[in-house]
């Protein structure tokens, strides 16, 4: 029956971390977007892709060169994305938390 738990666990850390990086892709997207950046989709994707920080520390150097023109349409929507992160990365730290218990104990 552990063994059950432990499944559950990772699959809800696997989920925690797909939800908080698609919705990190789409803020980046939607903030290159509104800096009118060329190829927006790649920005997000090369930006929310990697293990290091390093294509985000990229983009976060390159769109300095381009002013936010943000409606307050995309601004609730960034909103939004930000509180379903929080969600995302709630579920793989309480995920965490019991997979390291049921593991240990």
């Amino acid at each position: 029956m552990k063994w059950y738990i432990i499944i559950l666990l990772i699959t809800i850390v696997i989920l925690g971390a797909a939800v908080t990086a698609y919705q990190l892709f789409k803020i980046i997207e939607i903030d290159a977007k509104s800096r009118e950046m060329k190829n927006p989709k790649f920005w997000a994707i090369f930006a929310s892709g990697g293990q290091n920080g390093s294509g985000l520390l990229l983009y976060l150097l390159r769109r300095r060169k381009y002013t936010s023109k943000m409606s307050s349409l995309d601004i609730r929507e960034v909103k939004s994305r930000k509180n379903k992160i929080t969600v995302g990365l709630g579920c793989m730290v309480l995920g965490a938390i019991g997979l390291s218990i049921a593991i240990f104990c």
